[in-house]
């Protein structure tokens, strides 16, 4: 999970999201940036806010990725 307060991008979050989508895990953003190139990129999911989280996690899983 990267959580990406702001509108800021951080490149080492960036890193940590790719590290994590070439080891082929669940990699699940929290941001408004939806037109940064590594949360377009990386992520298996990307949420919104915090609220949008914590309401995913009550309702179901999150899904694998898909290789």
């Amino acid at each position: 999970m990267a959580w990406l307060p702001g509108h800021e991008p951080s490149m080492g979050t960036a890193a940590e999201m790719l590290s994590a989508y070439r080891a082929g895990r669940t990699v699940v953003s929290i941001t408004a940036m939806c037109q940064n190139l590594a949360v377009l990129a990386c992520p298996t999911v990307t949420l919104p806010d915090l609220p949008a989280f914590q309401e995913r996690l009550g309702r179901d899983v999150l899904p694998s990725r898909v290789n």
